[in-house]
């Protein structure tokens, strides 16, 4: 089975129990993820599928969206609600307009420090086991690129204060600690209440199938009928169709002319501008064949699907 299923994930779940689960009703190993959501996160979870599992590393990169709450009042040491609270303020005072602007400064490229419970590795462990160990954690920082981060009004709920908010995000960004940061800007101890991802890349909660229905289809051995074909996975992208001759051609690995000025039959509107090192999804007979790079002037090849 070669494609992309894209499901909303539920909580209570790893991104690998969902993975695992797949394998096992699809009865193949070659199934992955391509951008970790934590048991208590809910939201979208792209898996690629046979082949299309070579897509991984571009979908992995593109961005992300999240929608959540942050809770002040309270730090713990996941930087999330699951973790062993660290700091109390009780019935803090949350300027809106103080909070608004914090939530600007911290826009564009910054360095995040991820929390001692992730999967970073640390002296060639995860730093989540060292940190179960009672062991002391040092994470380098890390370059991640924050779109945009908005927030809305807080909301008293019991001795905390809640605060919804919206954040687009660079791979390998921790909203967890982008919420922990938040506070620390604001005098104020805070973690991550609750995240739901909306979007990655050109993927959507929309186009999300339900773990209900998912885990029904599955158990039914009727999974093929939610998966999507690779080319669907890269229909945002830069694309053209292939003749028959160019067909050939990408089926031997050779690469192709690059002409802005040529207009070929099915380019998509952006075609014409791809800029160089910019991934280029051929297809022919509307499958995907190949992912090409633009290099001066001709695509060369990076990835042959088409047999």
């Amino acid at each position: 089975m070669d494609g992309i299923l894209v499901l909303d994930k539920p909580a209570g779940l790893t991104s690998h129990d969902v993975v695992a689960r797949v394998r096992r009703w699809t009865g193949q190993r070659r199934v992955g993820h391509t951008g970790t959501l934590d048991p208590d996160v809910t939201g979208v979870l792209v898996l690629c599928l046979g082949t299309a599992t070579r897509l991984a590393e571009y979908l992995s990169g593109e961005d992300k969206e999240y929608e959540g709450v942050a809770a002040f009042g309270s730090a713990t040491d996941t930087q999330d609600a699951s973790g062993r609270e660290t700091e109390r303020l009780p019935n803090p005072v949350v300027d809106p307009e103080a909070l608004r602007q914090a939530a600007r400064e911290m826009t564009g490229w910054l360095r995040q420090v991820p929390p001692a419970f992730s999967a970073v590795r640390v002296r060639g462990r995860r730093a989540y086991d060292l940190a179960r160990r009672g062991e002391t954690v040092q994470i380098a920082p890390r370059l991640v690129f924050i779109a945009r981060f908005e927030v809305g009004e807080p909301v008293a709920r019991g001795d905390l204060v809640e605060v919804p908010f919206t954040v687009v995000c660079s791979k390998g960004t921790y909203v967890r600690t982008l919420c922990h940061d938040l506070g620390r800007r604001l005098g104020i101890p805070a973690h991550m209440a609750s995240l739901r991802r909306v979007r990655q890349g050109s993927f959507t909660a929309a186009d999300a199938h339900p773990w209900s229905r998912v885990e029904e289809a599955g158990q039914a051995g009727r999974l093929a009928e939610l998966v999507r074909a690779p080319a669907w996975a890269v229909r945002m992208w830069p694309h053209r169709h292939l003749s028959e001759r160019e067909a050939e051609a990408v089926r031997r690995g050779r690469p192709l002319a690059w002409d802005p000025e040529a207009v070929h039959p099915g380019q998509s509107p952006g075609f014409r501008d791809t800029e160089k090192g910019e991934p280029i999804a051929l297809l022919y007979r509307g499958e995907l064949a190949a992912v090409y790079r633009r290099k001066d002037t001709c695509l060369k090849p990076e990835k042959v699907f088409l047999q």
